[in-house]
């Protein structure tokens, strides 16, 4: 092979490894298209006159690499402190180089943008706006879903409980490998429940070991995982509560399976993530109970909510993130409803749904709109506790909300 061929052929054999690499991690096909931006970059910069084309791979990409993992890390420290685990090394390094993929792909947009005006935009300042303007809403609604859903994993130290647990995993439909933690009560049969404990967002299954041991406190089975690209468990990508069904009913599934578990009432219990997820599942899965903290009760509404400070801008850019998380995840976020599926729940599954009196997460309003979904349901309100931490500020309160679902499921079997 000449030189000249081995330069042709360069690109497009990275190219080729790119896709391989990122189908091979399970990758969206966004991902996909990201990953092929190296080598997409290597014509580009032959166009580029020597003097620049050195300067950008001698000054500015390696000052542009260093801060990027720099954010990175220090977002890595940050979050594995706010959840006392360990720093998260790997995943860090993988969500800085995930970062800099998208940063290069702004830069691309905008070339790309320039590139396509020129012939019918002449004036430079006016064709920069319009480039300015293009980058704005395309770019950056697709940036900001890809930095919520391409989370830094935290994976924190096992948490001792009264009941010794045995590590698990199991597969979900669509071949994510899961990690998880199983306690059995040692006098458990068949009417002995299983509650089944859902982290939040960019937590994982350690950070709410509270709720664990409280179901084991209340005589209970307890059975807790990591949600796909969170804590141990595989996968990429999270879906803000979509697929994350498919996640629940896996670990359900995989009880059931096991000798003898198919009679035991199984009581979903979710935080946060976790808690939209257990409301979404329960009717599709058979579950006995669900109690649900701090859930949202639509995604499409928790959008809007973190775009209104943009004022009069808010709906169109709320609408731009909606179709950004289309294409990047293949899910409608007006779909994802807990409140819908709150709705369609059968009225014989006694449903518990608390929430933070202080939180400015997800806002009480949320809570108070789950709770209209039906006629029975209360909303109990954790009054001081800020978001996901009801348990920790209303002890006595949620001991006795769980008790009650208990003990309400036990009187009617």
């Amino acid at each position: 092979m000449t030189p000249a061929t081995a330069r042709r052929t360069a690109p497009w054999l990275l190219l080729a490894l790119a896709i391989a690499a990122a189908a091979r991690l399970g990758c969206r096909p966004v991902d996909v298209l990201l990953g092929a931006i190296p080598a997409l970059c290597i014509p580009a910069l032959r166009t580029l006159p020597p003097d620049q084309r050195r300067a950008l791979l001698r000054r500015r990409l390696p000052a542009l690499i260093a801060l990027t993992m720099l954010a990175a890390l220090a977002l890595g420290w940050s979050n594995a402190s706010a959840l006392a685990a360990p720093m998260p090394w790997a995943s860090a390094i993988r969500f800085g180089g995930y970062l800099l993929l998208w940063i290069l792909a702004l830069h691309g947009l905008r070339f790309v943008s320039d590139h396509l005006l020129r012939p019918v935009l002449a004036n430079a300042k006016l064709r920069g706006c319009v480039v300015a303007l293009a980058t704005f809403t395309i770019g950056f609604p697709n940036l900001y879903v890809a930095l919520q859903t391409h989370r830094i994993a935290i994976a924190g130290a096992p948490v001792a409980q009264s009941v010794a647990g045995t590590a698990i995993a199991f597969a979900t439909g669509d071949g994510i490998e899961l990690d998880g933690t199983l306690f059995l009560q040692p006098n458990g049969d068949s009417n002995t429940p299983l509650v089944i404990v859902c982290h939040g967002l960019g937590a994982d299954r350690e950070a709410f070991a509270g709720y664990t041991a409280l179901a084991l406190r209340l005589g209970a089975h307890a059975l807790t995982f990591d949600f796909r690209a969170h804590g141990r468990s595989g996968g990429m990508v999270s879906t803000l509560g979509a697929d994350e069904v498919a996640d629940l009913a896996a670990a359900v599934a995989w009880w059931r399976s096991q000798p003898g578990r198919a009679q035991n009432p199984i009581v979903l219990l979710g935080v946060s993530m976790g808690g939209a997820v257990v409301l979404q599942a329960a009717g599709m899965v058979g579950a006995a109970g669900v109690f649900a903290e701090s859930s949202y009760a639509e995604l499409s509404a928790m959008i809007e909510a973190q775009t209104a400070m943009l004022g009069p801008l808010s709906a169109s850019a709320a609408a731009a993130v909606q179709m950004a998380a289309r294409w990047q995840l293949g899910i409608d976020p007006a779909r994802v409803s807990p409140l819908r599926s709150l709705r369609e729940l059968s009225p014989a599954i006694p449903v518990v749904l608390v929430h933070a009196g202080s939180d400015q997460v997800i806002s009480l309003r949320e809570g108070e709109r789950l709770a209209g979904a039906r006629a029975d349901l209360r909303l109990h309100v954790s009054q001081g506790a800020e978001h996901a931490g009801c348990l920790a500020v209303d002890p006595i309160g949620i001991e006795q909300q769980l008790r009650t679902l208990l003990t309400t499921i036990a009187a009617r079997r």
